[in-house]
């Protein structure tokens, strides 16, 4: 999943109820402000969802 430049969130959709998910991240320069190449994986980090989902 793409973020904008400048967002430090994104919503995920379509997740099932009662459910655990798990994410790891990284960041890709943009190349004005900051250059190089992508950052490493960050750890997982997870989530429950609730009984209903979303």
């Amino acid at each position: 999943v793409g973020v904008a430049a400048g967002r430090r969130e994104q919503r995920v959709g379509a997740l099932r109820g009662r459910s655990r998910y798990s994410a790891r991240l990284r960041a890709r320069p943009d190349g004005l402000s900051f250059g190089g190449f992508w950052s490493p994986w960050s750890a997982a980090g997870s989530a429950d969802t609730p009984a209903g989902g979303h």
